[in-house]
């Protein structure tokens, strides 16, 4: 099985991409298939331009399937996790491989921390992600995170914090995370804010926290006065295009 990645492995270093998937797909019509031949045939595929019979889809099928046949295959959790990351911008789908990625990784596990890292710069912010990436671990290659970091900072110097606000915001509108996450990161960056907003910010801000304090998730417990999850998301359309327009983004 070993010789048979290679083939594949030495088509995908010489940019043969094309090849290497039909090379991987006439071993697995043999009935040879293994996690290591998914991961070079899925890689393959992402950077052919000659394959219009697939799409991201199969990337995403073969691995899974990959993990299926290995649920602790590392390079399959960590090129899963940046395919939902930067191919179908899910960070909601990346971030438990990422996890798991780490939870099962015992040598150099830089390329799990740096997707995580992505993540929560994502779902959080980059000064985050920076705390985050500056803990120490002694599984970490430090040259290699020297240009996450670096980019991380230079986002971090003009992250404001309206920009906080507008991302968690277009995240709920975007499907990103849901209405209960939405919630507790709104209602906790809202009671921590001291910015000296204007008037019309804060009346914008100050709604949208009215509203989401009268979220409720269950239908059953949901009273008169609460919302649902389509109400709170049609106010957090409102109130971000508001901030979209604010003085402090033009």
């Amino acid at each position: 099985m070993q010789d048979i990645v290679e083939q594949v492995r030495r088509l995908f270093d010489h940019d043969k991409y094309e090849e290497a998937v039909r090379l991987a797909e006439e071993f697995e019509k043999k009935g040879t298939v293994s996690p290591a031949l998914l991961l070079w045939k899925s890689r393959s595929l992402l950077l052919s331009d000659d394959l219009q019979q697939y799409k991201l889809d199969d990337v995403e099928r073969w691995l899974q399937h990959a993990l299926t046949l290995d649920p602790d295959y590392l390079p399959a959790l960590t090129e899963l996790g940046f395919f939902y990351l930067h191919v179908m911008d899910d960070v909601r789908k990346a971030w438990p491989l990422f996890e798991r990625a780490r939870e099962v990784c015992t040598e150099d596990a830089t390329d799990t921390v740096i997707g995580l890292g992505e993540c929560i710069a994502e779902l959080d912010s980059p000064k985050a992600a920076l705390n985050f990436l500056n803990q120490q671990n002694l599984l970490l290659d430090e040259s290699q995170l020297k240009t996450t970091k670096s980019d991380l900072e230079t986002t971090a110097e003009t992250w404001t914090t309206v920009d906080r606000y507008i991302h968690v915001m277009m995240s709920f509108v975007e499907n990103k995370i849901d209405a209960s996450e939405f919630e507790r990161s709104y209602l906790l960056m809202f009671k921590e804010d001291t910015t000296n907003w204007t008037e019309a910010e804060y009346e914008s801000l100050n709604y949208l926290f009215g509203e989401v304090d009268a979220f409720c998730a269950d239908p059953e417990l949901r009273g008169e006065n609460d919302i649902d999850d389509d109400q709170l998301r049609e106010a957090t359309k409102t109130t971000l295009a508001k901030l979209l327009n604010s003085d402090r983004r033009l």
